[in-house]
């Protein structure tokens, strides 16, 4: 499978190398072109001029219009030549990624929280992640609403909404390639859209004030046909005073001006990259629910233009704004109160637009999310999509895998869990796999509950919110000791369990911090408490005598198990969970291998 997806990918490398020598092959002719209009242009205009003088500067008007008419087509070819070599990157990517390198991709190492009921213990983040795994958006906010839907339990409607989105995307590759080139065309700052929203909530300064629109428009009107009559008839001093009333009116509003740009600077080309994700989404046809409701959030306009054509608007104001970095700046501040002019026009497109703006950023979002997983689907077909039970407290797995470990090497198992209050204890060596299985489980369950595929054959469940306790760490900040902040983690469990919420309990060797007759006596304990709950669960444990609590509590305990085969000095392992307590041991052994001398 793999094979045949390099094969893809390594097509779509050659036919964008085929069309981007075809582009540059144009853009060489463009240059030509317009070196070739701008001599015989001006010359012919010059000649024509001194003949004719109307007909030398009609030619030259034609000339130059057909010259701007070539400079825009040249930079459309540009254009197409980024995006082409943007899409050559993506493919090359995903063919590093299929030979298990993911370096390229981002690792949502802001995300990690050590807090989190089970982020960190399941590796959802960081080098190496499921995250960095998965993760295809191509914006900051796209990246976050992946993060956060990893991160939460959707609620099960959504998540069967997001599934049917993700089972479309899967097969629009070309789609999902160009809206994901689009986005990354423009290096987008970790607060620009921020800014922007900042900038939504901003009251209006001077659109409310409706003298400010009279100013607006007589004053430089008068400032520039004084300006002109002062060559002939009148002392320039008179539109000097219309030009030092101006500067005044500036002055007496720079600290409403001066915020006002600080979160419009620089976004003209923010602007433009989300113009053209919009236009992306306007011009694809979808079938899913779900997308449809997000492309309908984009298309359903209150006027008679289209999203991308009112973000283009808003980019113009922006870029025209950003002329205070340009340095005949205060010439034109000064004639045109150019600063109030472009507020003005800002707050009226934002009196209009806001709301909708807001709606136009969060469906773009949650597609660039849904776009990821749908990769995720087409780079992984062997993948199942959950199904989801009515009964509560299920899960069921066959061939249930974990998603980071190479196909070659995965070893996968069965899961059977039904009911509160069950819990399968897995007992084994050190290595044979127990903490791996847990995390495939671990992970099986958030997949799910994003709305992605499992790897697995099958994969049943019932949505319910994950707490685990795996990697417990101390805190010399804090003061804490591995062995209480492992207790405040097991607190924080039954915390959550005594709100009666549906919970997936997951925990890896508990109370290791203690001498091994407290470790029995506690986990024994504790145990018997959460069969107690609402919750399922798996715990591993190296501590065989707890397989006993199985006897005591058969209808809520299952024992299970990693075996590992030791002849002499040499071991193997099968990976394999089967039924019961572990009957054999290798902690011996690889203090030996390691030389321990025992």
């Amino acid at each position: 499978m793999k094979n045949e997806l390099k094969e893809i990918y390594s097509g779509r490398i050659a036919n964008c190398s085929d069309n981007l020598a075809h582009v540059d092959k144009k853009i060489n002719a463009f240059v030509a072109y317009r070196s070739i209009l701008a001599i015989f242009g001006i010359a012919l205009s010059i000649y024509c001029f001194n003949v004719v003088p109307l007909l030398g500067i009609l030619i030259f008007i034609a000339s130059a219009s057909l010259f701007y008419n070539l400079v825009k087509q040249h930079s459309r070819l540009d254009f197409t030549k980024l995006q082409l070599s943007m899409l050559i990157k993506i493919n090359e990517e995903e063919i590093n990624r299929l030979a298990g390198n993911n370096s390229e991709y981002n690792t949502g190492e802001e995300y990690i929280d050590m807090d989190h009921p089970y982020a960190a213990d399941l590796d959802l983040f960081g080098k190496g992640s499921l995250f960095q795994y998965i993760n295809r958006t191509s914006g900051n906010s796209g990246r976050e609403c992946l993060a956060k839907w990893l991160l939460e339990t959707a609620e099960e409607k959504e998540i069967l909404l997001r599934q049917d989105a993700v089972t479309e995307l899967k097969n629009k590759i070309d789609w999902r390639q160009d809206f994901q080139a689009i986005g990354r065309l423009t290096k987008e700052k970790e607060h620009d859209l921020d800014l922007l929203v900042d900038w939504l909530n901003d009251p209006a300064y001077f659109s409310n004030i409706k003298i400010y629109e009279i100013i607006l428009t007589i004053l430089p009107f008068a400032t520039i046909t004084l300006l002109f009559l002062s060559i002939f008839l009148i002392p320039i001093t008179i539109p000097g005073i219309l030009i030092l009333v101006q500067i005044w009116i500036i002055r007496e509003n720079r600290k409403k001006i001066k915020p006002y740009y600080l979160k419009t600077q620089g976004k003209y080309e923010v602007l433009l990259k989300y113009e053209g994700l919009i236009e992306s989404i306007e011009g694809e046809r979808f079938t899913s629910e779900k997308l449809m409701l997000l492309r309908n959030h984009i298309t359903e306009s209150r006027s008679n233009k289209t999203a991308s054509e009112n973000i283009n608007s808003l980019a113009k104001i922006v870029n025209a704004f950003d002329w205070r970095l340009n340095m005949i700046y205060p010439l034109i501040n000064a004639v045109f109160m150019w600063d109030i002019q472009c507020i003005l026009r800002l707050e009226k497109w934002k009196s209009t637009f806001k709301d909708e703006m807001r709606t136009w950023f969060t469906s773009i979002h949650e597609i660039d999310a849904l776009s990821s997983l749908g990769t995720f689907y087409f780079n992984n077909p062997e993948f199942t999509m959950p199904k989801i039970t009515s009964s509560k407290f299920v899960v069921k797995a066959g061939n249930l895998g974990h998603p980071l470990i190479n196909e070659s090497s995965r070893i996968c198992n069965d899961l059977d869990m039904d009911g509160t209050g069950k819990f399968i204890l897995i007992t084994g060596s050190n290595m044979a796999g127990k903490s791996t299985f847990i995390r495939s489980v671990g992970l099986g369950l958030v997949l799910a509950t994003t709305g992605a595929p499992i790897c697995a054959d099958h994969f049943e469940f019932y949505p319910m919110k994950i707490y685990t306790s795996m990697r417990v760490k101390d805190s010399l900040d804090d003061g804490e000791s591995s062995f209480y902040a492992e207790l405040k983690r097991l607190k924080l469990i039954l915390d959550n369990l005594n709100k009666k919420e549906k919970v997936m309990v997951l925990l890896d060797e508990i109370l290791r911090g203690t001498n091994s007759e407290d470790k029995h006596t506690g986990s024994k304990a504790f145990i018997k408490q959460l069969t107690k709950y609402h919750c399922m669960g798996l715990i591993a444990t190296h501590d065989l005598e707890l397989g006993g609590l199985a006897d005591q509590f058969p209808e809520k305990i299952k024992n299970c198990c990693f075996e590992v085969l030791i002849k002499g000095e040499k071991f193997t392992y099968d990976y394999k969970l089967k039924e019961g307590v572990c009957q054999t041991l290798n902690a011996t052994v690889l203090m030996k291998h390691m030389g321990i001398t025992i």
